[in-house]
């Protein structure tokens, strides 16, 4: 539990991180759609992992709140990020 983490170690939350290989675990849908033609993936882990850790705060901002979700005030606080990235992907063109 993240959260409970955090409050527990309000003066030093790096208590509550957790080593990257432990963090993350491969992706099969991203895996898949860097394999397809005019798909693209935007990765955004070096938002709140290092190259060793991922944090649970960044910015004063819890980052996940479960394992595999982050939260919706981490989740505001990267849109600049993402619509950055987003910005250098091409629209895919559709065809009937």
């Amino acid at each position: 539990d993240v959260h409970a983490c955090v409050v527990a170690h309000l003066h030093d939350t790096s208590a509550c991180d957790v080593a990257r290989a432990d963090a993350l675990h491969p992706d099969s849908m991203a895996g898949t759609a860097r394999t397809m033609t005019g798909a693209s993936v935007v990765d955004l882990t070096d938002l709140f992992c290092s190259a060793t850790t991922c944090f649970a705060v960044v910015g004063g901002v819890i980052t996940h709140r479960d394992e595999d979700h982050i939260t919706d005030a981490f989740s505001r606080s990267y849109a600049p990020y993402l619509a950055a990235r987003l910005a250098g992907i091409e629209p895919a063109l559709f065809t009937g």
